[in-house]
């Protein structure tokens, strides 16, 4: 009698905390594709909290401290008013980030459906969340900027800023390939797609409002 032996595929197990952090941003592919198979969404959120909360109080500090408000020259009664209301405006603002990252994540599963993807909506959920970890290095420039307040440092700010969102985005796609398969153009055009939609309806709501103008005016 031959003796057959069963082997059953063990699936790899899920990277920890920091393993996963490590992983989104020096090690992205490898690290996505596992989420993408194994989506970590318990792990995700806990993530995406810290790096919005640490983003939003870094924020609060370049915008009130050392009394550089968005609208100087406010009297001080709106001044003090602004200063009791951050702790409203910081958890506000991270509910807004919390249904964005949900209708982000629905938006992009939604168009890749419809382009023909087999993916799971907790994989991109997933992987929207983490694309969020390339912002924690906003934070350094948000300090350096709270003690260098000068025009060029601001260009420079700004234009680094710019580099860490397009490092976002290209993590998005990396994960739109490995979530549903797809190809870096197909990646692209899921991505792309429901800004052309909005940008396409406004051009049109506009065309029509432009030609009802004459209309309405007596």
């Amino acid at each position: 009698m031959e003796d057959k032996t069963i082997t059953e595929t063990v699936p790899p197990e899920k990277p920890g905390f920091l393993e996963l952090i490590y992983g989104v941003l020096l090690d992205p592919r490898p690290t996505i594709r596992q989420v993408a198979g194994q989506p970590p969404v318990g792990l995700t959120v806990l993530i995406f909290t810290l790096v919005s909360v640490v983003n939003v109080l870094s924020s609060v500090l370049v915008t009130v401290g050392k009394g550089n408000l968005v609208f100087p020259g406010l009297p001080q009664t709106a001044v003090q008013t602004i200063h009791a209301l951050i702790p409203v405006i910081i958890l506000l603002w991270l509910g807004l980030k919390y249904l964005q990252w949900f209708v982000y994540s629905g938006v992009l599963h939604l168009v890749a459906t419809l382009l023909g993807g087999r993916g799971y909506a907790q994989g991109v959920f997933a992987v929207t969340g983490l694309a969020i970890l390339p912002s924690l290095f906003i934070v350094p420039l948000n300090l350096l900027f709270y003690w260098i307040m000068t025009p060029s440092f601001t260009i420079i700010v700004t234009l680094l800023s710019l580099l860490i969102y397009v490092w976002g985005i290209i993590l998005v796609i990396i994960g739109l390939r490995e979530v549903y398969n797809f190809s870096t153009g197909k990646a692209l055009l899921v991505l792309f797609l429901p800004l052309i939609a909005i940008i396409f309806f406004a051009i049109a709501t506009l065309i029509i409002l432009a030609g009802c103008l004459p209309s309405l005016i007596p």
